[in-house]
């Protein structure tokens, strides 16, 4: 129980920091403080991040995957993307999930046709 209430909290943070910094750059943008592609860059930079992530901890990846999936709806419903952020964040997760689902469905079967 210790581990889900660590986790819980590194997942509200993650998502009040992401919200944090995603304004902080829209804003900046908006001002003219920094040039519009750098959001592009810092979005590359999140997937990527996320993406060796997943790598990393292949036992709570898809837990970890539904969460950015989830954080990734938020962020879109308040507005927070741009069209490359939903592809990243919301159309990437949804391919991880569907690929790790078929890799479990043929290990599975893999397992129950070899004690036969």
């Amino acid at each position: 129980m210790k581990k889900l209430a660590s986790g819980f909290f590194q997942a509200i943070l993650s998502v009040v920091i992401g919200f944090g910094l995603t304004a902080a750059v829209q804003f900046s943008v908006k001002e003219r403080w920094i040039p519009s592609y750098s959001i592009v860059i810092l979005s590359v930079v999140n997937f990527t991040a996320n993406v060796f992530t997943l790598r990393k901890v292949r036992g709570w990846g898809i837990f970890y995957t539904l969460g950015w999936l989830a954080g990734a709806f938020l962020f879109n419903e308040v507005g927070l993307f741009e069209t490359l952020d939903i592809i990243f964040n919301i159309i990437a997760p949804i391919c991880i999930l569907f690929t790790r689902f078929a890799l479990w469905v043929k290990d599975s079967s893999r397992k129950v046709y070899s004690r036969r």
